[in-house]
């Protein structure tokens, strides 16, 4: 379990990195309009770490499935939420940097 163990390990020093940065706050003073999202997507970081956390124990009785064939469904759920949750704050620093400068629209 060692590759979940990392895993987890380079996720939470991501998410750490990212609420320290503050990144995400000076987006919302560019883009204001991204506040509310901003404040959602950073409230999602301690269930990412919870089920990170969860997910690095692998399977058996102290897992969340008893077997890899379970423990597979909810690392694929797993890596579906935290794609989802990095487009979505790509997205934010696309429109709070990039449309400031005329990069779309």
């Amino acid at each position: 379990h060692s590759m979940l163990r990392e895993f987890r390990h380079l996720l939470l020093v991501h998410l750490n990195s990212e609420e320290r940065s503050g990144v995400f706050e000076s987006a919302a003073n560019r883009a204001p309009q991204c506040a509310r999202r901003i404040e959602l997507l950073q409230g999602e970081h301690e269930a990412l770490r919870r089920t990170a956390t969860a997910l690095a124990s692998g399977p058996g009785p102290q897992g969340v499935a008893a077997d890899w064939t379970g423990f597979r469904a909810h690392f694929v759920a797993f890596r579906e939420t935290l794609e989802a949750h990095e487009q979505a704050e790509n997205d934010i620093l696309q429109t709070a940097y990039l449309d400031d400068l005329g990069g779309r629209g």
